[in-house]
């Protein structure tokens, strides 16, 4: 846990540096992804039993599957997130590798603490979005306006599938 911590610090520290450096495997990125969403879960529980004032039982259950279920849900966000944002960064002119993907999304999954804080949402889908145009130019090696438009057309396909689906 210390170990992804430490990764935590250095992306936030030099988002660009970090994304030019980066070469990790899946199991390395799968590991991040469960550390960030326990954190995630750790805060929205405490956020929302003292702040929104939420039932305690509701929260401990939510606290659960997701502490449980972390992997589950990391592997399929890697996985299914991998292969969209991959298959649009090969559109815009990157080669396709699933991989450098899959980085981008695990260390911009990081940055989900900040739809926590009420009254930033715009804000946060801002700096989500920046973080995903450095990854993505990082690590496919293409230019600021190739990573918007491979950051921000998978982001409002997900944003519509959310609105009517789920």
């Amino acid at each position: 846990m210390a170990k992804e911590f430490k990764k935590l610090l250095n992306f936030l520290k030099n988002p660009i540096k970090f994304f030019e450096e980066n070469e990790e495997n899946t199991d390395s990125l799968l590991d991040f992804m469960v550390f960030v969403s326990r954190a995630y879960v750790i805060i929205y529980v405490i956020i929302g039993t003292i702040i929104e004032r939420k039932s305690i039982s509701s929260m401990v259950i939510i606290f659960l599957i997701v502490f449980l279920l972390a992997k589950i849900f990391a592997t399929i966000t890697l996985f299914f997130s991998g292969k969209l944002f991959n298959f649009f960064a090969i559109i815009f002119g990157g080669q396709s590798n699933e991989l450098a993907a899959a980085r981008v999304i695990a260390y911009t999954w990081s940055v989900s603490f900040l739809y926590l804080i009420p009254a930033i949402g715009t804000f946060s889908f801002i700096i989500t979005t920046i973080f995903y145009m450095i990854g993505f130019s990082k690590q496919y090696r293409i230019s600021f306006f190739r990573s918007f438009m491979v950051a921000v057309l998978p982001l409002g396909i997900l944003e519509i599938i959310r609105y009517f689906f789920i």
